[in-house]
């Protein structure tokens, strides 16, 4: 196959991660995260990504890619340094250069199982020694640590997390949406 220009999103792939396009185009969805949590995610770590609403979209319980937001702040890093963030991520390699977490690109994909309301939570902060969603799950650590467990927010409920290959570029937005349109030639995992 003749290797061509490809452009994702507006970024040009990096030489030697070019592939032929297919011309089949499949719509995903995608979710941005900042790091640490979008790594977390991807590799299994974090098995539950919390949010302030639910959406219709888990409802469809598909396959979302999980992009990792360009943001990199003091913040994020004094983060990594706290546990259990920063044994988890001195398992994949990262430490001490946090920094070195992808930024700006899709880094992997979960599945989501299903959106549940978090019922209870025994702490007004978040320092939690459990939380509930409404099926009646507990929660404990270490998952606690790695989402917003407040009663009232909902949980995400993910599985079959994979790492892409080769992370590819991307520009978007906080949150969620459905508007990655690439092609499957790219979406390769470890």
């Amino acid at each position: 196959m003749k290797e061509q220009q490809l452009l994702i999103n507006g970024f040009e792939l990096p030489a030697g991660q070019m592939r032929e396009y297919s011309g089949e185009m499949r719509e995903y969805k995608v979710l941005t995260l900042w790091q640490p949590w979008a790594t977390l995610l991807v590799y299994g770590i974090k098995k539950i990504e919390t949010r302030p609403k639910p959406t219709s979209w888990t409802a469809e319980k598909g396959t979302y890619l999980i992009h990792a937001a360009q943001k990199w702040t003091k913040e994020q890093e004094d983060i990594c340094l706290t546990e259990p963030f920063k044994s988890e991520l001195d398992k994949l390699g990262y430490a001490p250069l946090y920094n070195r977490l992808p930024l700006g690109c899709i880094i992997g994909a979960v599945n989501v199982l299903g959106c549940h309301k978090i019922t209870y939570c025994n702490s007004d902060d978040f320092v939690n020694e459990y939380a509930k969603i409404e099926t009646g799950k507990i929660i404990n650590e270490p998952e606690l640590s790695f989402g917003d467990y407040r009663a009232g927010r909902y949980a995400w409920l993910c599985e079959n997390h994979r790492v892409l290959k080769t992370p590819i570029p991307y520009k978007g937005g906080q949150g969620y949406y459905q508007k990655f349109n690439g092609d499957d030639s790219l979406i390769e995992y470890l």
